[in-house]
């Protein structure tokens, strides 16, 4: 079995080789998996996402500075073997923990998106007052908009339509095609969602029943965690086309619960791809941008406010 930190730090089968020679290699899963340990800027930590891996991050970090150290946050459990976390709660006091030991003073950033927006949040609350101006959270293109009940200007098919009338305009035969595209993926979508399922639940392999249990805890605890308004400032990464969207809510969201406000940063792409090539860059660029004037006030003593805003 081969965890996604000796993956993603032995890239090639020499290195990997190498790895596996050293006691450290036989140790269970880690919490912190290292991205990238080399640079001088003020570290990255990436949360997971409800599947529980991290690698999705990993086209991002390629196109983040080649200075900029990057560390993910996997949770416990996903070697089948660890207690698995309680609570969102308890998973950010551990998250916490584990941060500090890398970053033991000074700025740092936190990034969370869709699942792991709530660990993001909670790891903000539990950090000290003399550090929470040096901890900076960012969040991409999610909000929980479960939370709160929002009357749709149009319904979903209302707004396909639209989307379809502006993209037929402008290319007819892209338009079309992209239609027939969408159908047939939406079509395809829940009885191979349905079959992934099973096939997991199912499996003679011990360690996909793990996983499958692990992401269902995962998902169980997202929707028990409540809500409510907490001190802070958000730094929202929303993608173009969410921007663009009629039934975009997740500015306001944040706004209602960030009691410091937002600071809203477009990048160009879609929600669906934003971790994908070649949005993935546009995040990146945005995200250092950013990350790089924080901590350029951080080291002036200027306040955060108007930050890339």
């Amino acid at each position: 079995k081969v965890s996604p930190a000796v993956l993603l730090q032995n890239p090639t089968i020499e290195t990997m080789a190498s790895t596996w020679t050293k006691e450290a290699s036989v140790d269970r899963l880690s919490s912190l998996v290292t991205m990238r340990a080399a640079g001088t800027k003020p570290p990255l930590f990436v949360i997971h996402g409800g599947g529980g891996h991290i690698f999705f991050y990993q086209p991002m970090v390629q196109h983040l500075d080649p200075d900029q150290p990057v560390y993910a946050l996997q949770p416990l459990g996903l070697d089948g073997e660890d207690e698995k976390h309680q609570s969102i709660e308890s998973m950010a006091a551990y998250y916490l923990k584990v941060i500090l030991q890398v970053c033991p003073e000074g700025p740092f950033t936190v990034m969370g998106s869709c699942f792991s927006n709530p660990v993001a949040v909670e790891i903000s609350k539990l950090v000290s007052p003399e550090r929470r101006k040096e901890l900076s959270v960012v969040i991409a293109d999610s909000a929980p908009i479960h939370i709160f009940n929002y009357e749709p200007i149009l319904t979903p098919i209302e707004v396909r339509k639209a989307r379809f009338r502006d993209r037929f305009r402008s290319n007819p035969v892209y338009a079309i095609k992209k239609m027939l595209k969408d159908r047939i993926r939406r079509k395809l979508k829940r009885p191979l969602e349905k079959w992934e399922y099973l096939s997991a639940r199912y499996s003679w392999d011990t360690r996909d029943r793990k996983l499958l249990a692990l992401q269902e805890n995962l998902l169980k605890l997202y929707y028990q965690y409540e809500w409510v308004q907490f001190k802070g400032e958000i730094t929202l990464i929303q993608t173009s086309q969410n921007v663009a969207r009629i039934n975009n809510h997740d500015d306001d969201i944040w706004q209602r619960l960030a009691i410091d406000g937002v600071n809203l940063l477009v990048a160009e792409g879609s929600h669906r791809t934003r971790f994908e090539e070649p949005d993935v860059i546009n995040l990146a660029r945005c995200l250092q941008a950013y990350m790089d004037k924080h901590a350029e006030h951080q080291s002036s003593g200027k306040p955060n406010e108007g930050v890339l805003k």
